[in-house]
């Protein structure tokens, strides 16, 4: 993994040990900083200062090993204040007792003897009286901990609960176009049957259409968003197969700017509509008929009109493969789609809306 990756994810997703040493760091920094008077002139002073900020850091390392452990489930509010309590005045006595036993062999005969001394009558009480800041920093550190520790919690539950419902809508959609697929096969090889013995030359090239289609559809059979030129291909291979069907009676258009192409679509969305339109248009329309399909974006928006100059009629089948697509777009676009249906004689027109 490189470094720039390395540094992407920490600032993306960090997790305890960024803020720990990041803390720590910026705390000692901070420190330096507001006592300016404090020595850090050469590698003894420096560890004097330093060795203070490294035990606190290894210590709430060690504290959080320990919580770990002993909050694998959720505890009560009082427990975690409780051991928060108890464990920044452990960590205070510890650091303070390690800081000066790492010093001591850097001190003067004074100095040793002073420490030895203290701890040899050691005050309790006084001593916590007289480090009470760093007391309030060891616990600031568990209150941060627990914060951060919660805060963590809540996103991995929120990314996993997304991801699971990503995954049941992807799910959704992948048996829904399966369901669509078998339809428009069945429908297609009708349409090629009828030509079989009356036009054999036509059936094959009808055919080679169709496989054409349903090599397409294989290699891509995983992808549940295509693009709209992805989609308007599939319909022409349809439309061309009914058109060889009907040379006389159907003539089709259709007009999509090059932004609208380039829009994701659910797949086999436009499909039920043109079927629909064949089917019943061939009965209803006056003398031919005509399908343009239209698409073009505007202020985010991309707008797809399917026109014919038939006239609407409802079956339980097509109400099916209809439904189909009202779900497929609610689960690719949820509040983000609208789909109406204008059904006035001699114009039919259905309009797919789908914001950015």
């Amino acid at each position: 993994m490189k470094m720039s990756q390395i540094r992407t994810l920490l600032l993306q997703r960090p997790g305890f040990w960024f803020f720990q040493i990041t803390g720590w760091m910026l705390f000692s920094a901070a420190m330096k900083l507001y006592f300016p008077d404090l020595p850090v002139t050469n590698l003894v002073t420096f560890w004097k200062f330093i060795n203070f900020y490294f035990l606190g850091f290894l210590l709430t390392s060690g504290l959080r090993f320990f919580y770990t452990r002993v909050f694998k489930n959720d505890k009560s509010i009082l427990m975690i204040v409780a051991v928060s309590l108890l464990s920044s005045a452990l960590i205070m006595f510890l650091v303070g007792f390690l800081d000066g036993l790492s010093a001591y062999p850097f001190m003067d005969a004074a100095g040793k003897e002073k420490f030895v001394m203290t701890w040899k009558h050691f005050d309790l009480a006084r001593f916590y009286h007289d480090n009470i800041f760093w007391y309030l920093v060891f616990l600031l550190w568990n209150i941060m901990y627990f914060g951060l520790k919660a805060w963590l919690d809540l996103r991995e539950t929120r990314e996993r609960s997304e991801k699971a419902v990503l995954l049941a809508q992807q799910s959704q959609l992948r048996m829904l176009r399966y369901q669509l697929n078998p339809h428009f096969l069945f429908n297609s090889l009708n349409s090629i049957q009828a030509l079989v013995y009356e036009d054999p030359e036509r059936a094959d090239r009808m055919i080679f259409r169709l496989s054409e289609f349903l090599r397409y559809t294989l290699r891509n059979q995983e992808r549940l968003m295509i693009s709209l030129a992805e989609e308007v291909k599939i319909v022409e291979e349809y439309l061309y197969i009914e058109q060889a069907r009907f040379p006389d009676r159907l003539k089709y258009s259709i007009e999509i700017t090059e932004e609208a192409a380039r829009r994701e679509v659910v797949a086999f969305m436009l499909q039920p509509f043109v079927e629909n339109a064949i089917k019943h248009g061939m009965r209803s329309s006056p003398d031919f008929l005509e399908i343009n399909i239209s698409a073009i974006c505007s202020n985010g928006k991309l707008t797809i009109r399917i026109r014919n100059n038939a006239q609407w009629l409802e079956s339980n089948e097509e109400g099916v493969g209809i439904k189909n697509v009202f779900d497929r777009l609610q689960n690719a676009f949820p509040g983000k789609y609208s789909l109406s249906i204008s059904k006035e004689t001699g114009n039919v027109c259905v309009e797919i809306t789908i914001e950015q």
